[in-house]
């Protein structure tokens, strides 16, 4: 991807109706939408991946005299709503914008109610439409007056993980950031680990550093390779204090994976609390795999569909035919 914000080259050859699409905000959102684009043909491109702490305060003046993003038929930006100053320039450049809500950025849009509900009626004026990566988030934008459609975002390979037997004795796999510990549900997760000491625990994202030493739970911080933590893996448990899209849930649930989440997902358990989340655990431990919600995220965000109903907005919304 460009790292000075300049478009790479355009794929030639391609129909006249089909969109140039430049991609802002989450960077892991946006490089992996980059990709399937690209793979079907669309000229795609992410923007200023390096800039993206000091684009989020950009003026109007200053977006408009950047040329890079009205090259593009469409900008797709996902999951920063206050890009105020971008709003305003692709209106003035006629540029059809598409935001993209996926979990925090909605949470965070509506800390303040008055202004939020202040603040939608303008983004509806301004953008030329609004998606949702969960269905949660719909009913939570309509408090500000957005009705946004729901488009979940899509994960790669879901079809061709590898679905491999639970392991014999219970195991839970949990993200817990260290900036975000209580956000994730850590003192919920470190309770649960004292009160079953059989049941073994796995932490990414956290090395341990200034969390209590027990001998069923095991910090690996940062993976790369999560594929080998998911085979270890009986059930995943993720007690966000907010969600939208995610994506272990999904990727455990490809593979047969259970999920306790504190978000509703078919073939997931529901809990918001270790008393609740804690026999979903034992339930789901005594289960075999969980082939229902492999199914179900296979279809529910195929790649290759989410892609094609893009194109559809992506043509809409920049009027070709």
């Amino acid at each position: 991807m460009p790292s000075d914000g300049k478009p790479s080259k355009i794929p030639h050859g391609l129909p006249a109706h089909s969109p140039r699409v430049g991609l802002l905000g989450n960077s892991y959102w946006s490089a992996r939408l980059a990709a399937a684009l690209q793979r079907h043909g669309i000229a795609a491109d992410c923007l200023y991946q390096n800039r993206e702490g000091e684009i989020r305060y950009w003026t109007t003046s200053t977006w408009l005299t950047e040329s890079t993003p009205w090259f593009f038929d469409v900008l797709h930006v996902i999951g920063w709503p206050r890009m105020w100053g971008l709003w305003f320039a692709a209106r003035t450049r006629q540029v059809p914008t598409v935001l993209h809500w996926i979990g925090s950025d909605v949470s965070s849009f509506l800390r303040s109610p008055r202004c939020s509900r202040l603040a939608g009626p303008l983004l509806n004026a301004l953008l030329a439409a609004h998606l949702a990566g969960a269905r949660n988030l719909l009913r939570e934008l309509r408090a500000c007056g957005v009705y946004a459609r729901y488009e979940p975002l899509g994960v790669d390979s879901l079809a061709h993980v590898e679905m491999v037997p639970l392991p014999e004795t219970p195991v839970c796999l949990t993200m817990l950031r260290p900036n975000k510990f209580a956000f994730y549900g850590g003192p919920q997760i470190l309770q649960m680990a004292r009160a079953a000491p059989d049941i073994h625990w796995i932490v990414v994202a956290h090395d341990g550093a200034g969390l209590p030493r027990m001998s069923n739970v095991e910090y690996l911080g940062y993976v790369d390779d999560m594929g080998s933590v998911y085979r270890r893996t009986t059930v995943l448990v993720r007690l966000t204090a907010h969600d939208g899209t995610g994506v272990m849930p999904i990727e455990a649930l490809a593979r047969g994976r259970h999920v306790v989440w504190s978000h509703r997902l078919p073939h997931c358990h529901y809990a918001r609390t270790a008393q609740q989340a804690l026999p979903a655990i034992r339930a789901a431990a005594r289960s075999g795999l969980n082939l229902a919600g492999a199914v179900y995220v296979r279809e529910e965000f195929n790649v290759a569909r989410h892609t094609r109903r893009l194109l559809r907005i992506y043509r809409a919304v920049a009027c070709l035919t």
